[in-house]
């Protein structure tokens, strides 16, 4: 049996929450999405980004640039040449030898543990592309 105690402290609690729960302001996935590259709603042929038309111009010298160890000094190079737009993608199929999870000396992954340097790489790429407000798509 249930002591009238705990239904009166249960139900403090459970109007607690209710109240809490009321006042948060709770966003929508387009209003998140409103400020990243996207098709442009007047013409989806065109992109958009921040709500404002927009070319996207870019390029690289490899798809996984955040591996790049002269990366700073490349978006230097293709921000001087007009470029607005870096394309990264998180496959290797060439370059350096990192890969997200700690290798072992068995030669195999461990899965329960992240290579730091890896995304170190990775959260600099977005640290520098967003210094030069280069949107980045990963």
């Amino acid at each position: 049996m249930i002591s009238s105690s705990f239904c009166i402290l249960f139900l403090t609690v459970a109007a607690l929450i209710a109240s809490d729960s009321a006042s948060v302001t709770r966003v929508s996935a387009k209003d998140r999405n409103a400020d990243c590259i996207q098709p442009y709603v007047k013409n989806p042929r065109y992109w958009q980004y921040q709500g404002e038309p927009v070319m996207l111009l870019g390029g690289s010298k490899t798809d996984h640039l955040f591996l790049l160890d002269d990366l700073k000094a490349h978006l230097d190079e293709i921000q001087v040449v007009g470029a607005n737009y870096v394309r990264n993608t998180m496959s290797q199929r060439e370059g350096k030898d990192l890969k997200p999870y700690q290798l072992l000396p068995t030669g195999e992954f461990d899965l329960d543990q992240w290579n730091v340097e890896y995304w170190q790489r990775f959260e600099s790429m977005l640290t520098w592309t967003a210094e030069r407000e280069a949107p980045s798509k990963s």
